[in-house]
C-alpha cells in the first residue's frame, strides 16, 4: 500500500499530461497530413486522450521495472505493452459500443484494424525516447510533494473520476440511441438534453459507428 501510495501521485501527473500532450500530438499531426485541426479526445470535459496518458504510466514504470535489460528487451516490451493497450481499446470501443476510433485495417500486418506492425514498432521507440526522460521527472516529481500537491492530486482524481463516469454513461446513451433506444429515466433525458448526437460527433470527432461510412478525414472541426 505504501509503495501504491509514493507512486499514485507520479503516475497521476503522467497519465494528465501525457493525455493532453498526446491530443496536441495527434491534433499537429492531422493539421499537417490532411490540412485541418481535428481534437482527439476521449472524454467529455478533460482535453485528454487516455491511451497516450496510459501509454506515458507504462513507460515511466516499464523504465523503473526493465532497468538492467538490455535495448531490444526494453523495446519488445515496450511495443507489446502500447499494442496491448491499443488493442484492448479498440476491442471495447467494437463490442462495448459499435464504434471505431481508429481503424489499420487499410494497412500492412494490422490485426483486425486495431493495431498495426507501423505503430506497434512507434510505441516500442516511443518507449525507449521516454526513458531518457525518467531521471528529470524523478528530480521533478521530488520537488511536488507537499500539502499543496497532495491536496491538489486529490482534487484532480476526483475530478477525473467524475469525467471517466460521465464519459461512458453519455458513450452508453449515445450508442443507444443510435440503436434507437428512447430515453427511460431522468438521468438518460438529461444526457439526451445536455449531450446530444451532435454535441457528440464534434467532440468525439474521429469516432463513428460501425454502420457509418469513417469520414474523419474529410470532416474538420471548428
Amino acid at each position: 500500500m505504501a509503495a501504491f501510495l509514493a507512486l499514485y501521485p507520479r503516475c497521476l501527473w503522467l497519465f494528465l499530461l501525457g493525455g493532453v500532450l498526446g491530443v496536441g500530438i495527434e491534433n499537429l499531426w492531422w493539421r499537417l497530413r490532411y490540412g485541418f485541426w481535428q481534437t482527439h479526445v476521449v472524454s467529455i470535459w478533460f482535453p485528454l486522450c487516455s491511451i497516450y496518458g496510459f501509454g506515458a504510466v507504462g513507460c515511466y514504470l516499464g523504465a523503473q521495472l526493465l532497468a538492467g535489460q538490455s535495448a531490444p528487451v526494453r523495446f519488445l516490451v515496450f511495443a507489446l505493452v502500447g499494442a496491448a493497450v491499443e488493442f484492448v481499446g479498440g476491442f471495447l470501443l467494437e463490442y462495448g459500443l459499435s464504434m471505431r476510433a481508429w481503424d489499420y485495417s487499410g494497412t500492412r500486418f494490422n490485426l483486425r484494424g486495431y493495431i498495426n506492425l507501423t505503430m506497434t514498432l512507434c510505441w516500442g521507440v516511443l518507449g525507449l525516447c521516454f526513458e531518457r526522460l525518467v531521471p528529470g521527472l524523478n528530480a521533478l516529481f521530488g520537488r511536488m510533494d507537499g500539502p499543496f500537491w497532495n491536496g491538489l492530486c486529490l482534487v484532480l482524481t476526483v475530478l477525473l473520476l467524475c469525467d471517466t463516469l460521465g464519459t461512458a454513461l453519455c458513450l452508453l446513451r449515445w450508442s443507444r440511441r443510435h440503436r434507437g433506444v428512447p430515453a427511460k429515466n431522468r438521468l438518460t433525458r438529461h444526457i439526451d438534453r445536455s449531450y446530444p448526437d451532435e454535441w457528440m460527433r464534434h467532440r468525439f470527432n474521429n469516432w463513428h459507428f460501425l454502420d457509418e461510412p469513417d469520414t474523419a478525414r474529410t470532416r474538420p472541426v471548428a
